[in-house]
């Protein structure tokens, strides 16, 4: 458990839907936010965040002050939890503290490898760069992936496992895997057939429209791992798979209760996690003895427990999420990332009022 927080276990939000008033405001603040002139007038800063704290105390008045003043800062500033870029402090100060206790051998998973541009990141994140012997395991099921995944396995200085198969739920499975074409968050458009192509993902049935697709074969991490390093601690997993993250993680259940911590995509390609998969998700690692927070730019938002606001069920966006295991070194360091006071002076104004006091 983290130094000096207690403990807060999930409580089960109010399911609230939005009013037409709420909506509105909301509308207001995201084009605020976001510079979208095009979604509705530009409130001035101040009322912006003073309708966000009145949105999200509205939508859920039981929770917490300080889940209050996060979740107005995410209605605010949604373009700073968008994609990956955010992840980049947290993994470098994932990779420095896994330095600091580096010794022992370790594992690091990469479901979802694609053309092994994270395999480094990974191995960084478990200790590598300091002096753990880390073997990365990577999982890939596009055929086209596979040959460019293979060269940088080769190239990498530490060892690297591939498994050439769709992690799962279940192992042994025939399964769909859908090859859409896209554009990616840097701009580049990627054809079905082009190698590194992002947007292949698992479908429980044929794509729509005649998007070309494949059959491919399943496993699990545990299974996998069952037959390579079957007690070995993992201290990193990286899981990105287009929307069928929540089964890999049911396929994970062996493995996790010797994972250190998780980096998981969120995102509205969600298929096969209900209409609430960040909540879902958080649930099913908060139960597994993890804390949970959503990646920021320069915050993380606690998800777990009496941590969780309605309103991240309300807008979505294509995120990461950090799981951390509790007790672990990284933990604290995780928790003081997640303070928002000094990031937005308006919502600080706002949050004060006319006396000065919190809201």
């Amino acid at each position: 458990m983290m130094p000096s927080v207690a403990p807060m276990r999930r409580a089960s939000p109010a399911r609230a839907s939005l009013t037409v008033v709420q909506c509105v405001l909301l509308v207001l603040c995201r084009a605020a936010a976001v510079g979208a002139a095009a979604a509705g007038p530009r409130l001035p800063p101040g009322e912006r965040a003073r309708a966000a704290l009145k949105v999200v105390t509205e939508l859920d008045g039981a929770c917490g002050a300080e889940t209050r003043r996060r979740a107005a800062f995410y209605a605010l500033h949604p373009e700073r939890f968008w994609g990956d870029e955010p992840c980049r402090g947290v993994l470098d100060r994932l990779a420095a503290d896994a330095a600091a206790g580096a010794g022992d051998s370790v594992v690091g998973l990469d479901v979802g490898a694609n053309v092994g541009v994270t395999l480094r990141d990974v191995h960084r994140c478990c200790g590598g760069g300091g002096g753990a012997r880390v073997e990365v395991v990577a999982f890939e099921c596009n055929r086209l992936n596979l040959p460019i995944l293979e060269g940088a396995a080769k190239e990498a200085d530490f060892p690297v496992s591939i498994v050439a198969r769709a992690a799962s739920d279940v192992a042994g499975r025939e399964v769909n895997f859908a090859l859409p074409s896209g554009v990616d968050q840097d701009g580049a458009a990627f054809a079905a057939a082009t190698p590194g192509n992002p947007f292949g993902a698992v479908a429980a049935a044929p794509p729509d429209g005649g998007a070309p697709f494949e059959t491919v074969a399943t496993t699990t991490v545990d299974a996998a791992l069952a037959a390579r390093a079957p007690a070995a601690r993992v201290a990193f997993a990286k899981v990105d798979v287009e929307g069928h993250e929540a089964a890999v993680l049911r396929g994970m259940r062996a493995t996790l209760p010797r994972t250190r911590a998780l980096l998981v995509e969120v995102s509205d390609l969600a298929r096969d996690a209900g209409p609430t998969p960040l909540r879902d998700l958080v649930e099913f690692l908060d139960d597994r003895g993890f804390d949970v927070y959503r990646v920021g730019a320069d915050c993380l938002l606690p998800l777990w427990g009496d941590h969780y606001h309605p309103i991240y069920d309300k807008w979505r966006y294509w995120s990461n999420v950090l799981a951390v295991r509790r007790g672990c070194s990284f933990a604290a360091d995780a928790w003081a990332s997640a303070d928002v006071s000094g990031l937005d002076p308006d919502l600080d104004a706002a949050w004060l009022g006319p006396s000065g006091d919190a809201s």
